[in-house]
C-alpha cells in the first residue's frame, strides 16, 4: 500500500472513533438513579465507547505506517 493509502484508513477510522465517542458521551438518557435503567445506561455508553477506542488504536497505527512508508516505491 502507498502513504495516501494508509492516510485514508487514518483519517476514516479516526472519525468513526470520534463519532462513536460522540455517541457514547452525549447519549444520556438517566436522570434518574433507578439501578436496572442506570446499568442499561452504562451498557448503552459502553457499547459505543470500547468499538471508540479499538478504532482510535487502530487509526494510531495506520498513521505510524502512513509515516513509515517510504515516499518512492520502485516496484520491478
Amino acid at each position: 500500500m502507498n502513504r495516501k493509502q494508509w492516510i485514508a484508513f487514518a483519517v476514516v477510522f479516526y472519525l468513526m472513533s470520534l463519532s462513536l465517542m460522540q455517541f457514547a458521551f452525549s447519549w444520556n438518557p438517566c436522570p434518574y438513579d433507578i439501578t436496572e435503567f442506570g446499568t442499561m445506561c452504562a451498557i448503552k455508553a459502553q457499547s459505543y465507547f470500547i468499538p471508540g477506542v479499538i478504532l482510535l488504536g487502530l487509526g494510531i497505527i495506520f498513521s505510524y505506517c502512513a509515516w513509515f512508508e517510504p515516499k518512492n516505491k520502485h516496484l520491478a
